[in-house]
C-alpha cells in the first residue's frame, strides 16, 4: 500500500515501478481479466509451485491480490486455480467499484434487459 501510495519512492521511480510490473507477461491473474485493464504483478514458477502477485487496477477499486501453489502434481492445475480466483476477485472488486454506498449497482453489468 505504501509504494501504490507514493509513499516508499518519488512519484517517476513510483510511475516506472508500476510501468515495469505492468509489462504484459504471459501469467497467470491477467488471464481471464478484461482486455485493456492495467494489471502490474510478478509471477513465479519452480517444479511443483505456481505463484502470481501483484495489484489489479479495477475501475474505483484497485486490489492487490496474490496467489501461491504448492505440491501440485499438474503445474497446469495451479495455473488455472490462480487465473479462476484472480477471476473471481475481479468480480467481486470490479461490483464494488461500481456500487453506492449501500450496495447498489445500476451498470448493463447488472441489467436484466437483454
Amino acid at each position: 500500500e505504501s509504494i501504490y501510495r507514493g509513499k516508499v519512492f518519488n512519484k517517476e521511480m513510483t510511475d516506472d515501478f508500476f510501468k515495469m510490473l505492468s509489462t504484459h507477461k504471459n501469467s497467470f491473474i491477467p488471464r481471464e481479466l478484461p482486455d485493456g485493464l492495467k494489471i502490474a504483478n510478478k509471477p513465479g514458477e519452480l517444479e511443483a509451485v505456481r505463484n502470481d502477485s501483484g495489484i489489479v487496477f479495477a475501475q474505483n477499486r484497485p486490489y492487490v491480490i496474490c496467489v501461491m501453489t504448492t505440491y501440485l502434481h499438474r503445474e497446469r492445475d495451479g495455473e488455472a486455480a490462480i487465473t479462476k480466483i484472480s477471476a473471481e476477485a475481479f468480480s467481486m472488486f470490479d461490483r464494488l467499484g461500481r456500487a453506492s454506498e449501500y450496495g447498489r449497482v445500476v451498470s448493463p453489468g447488472n441489467s436484466s434487459k437483454p
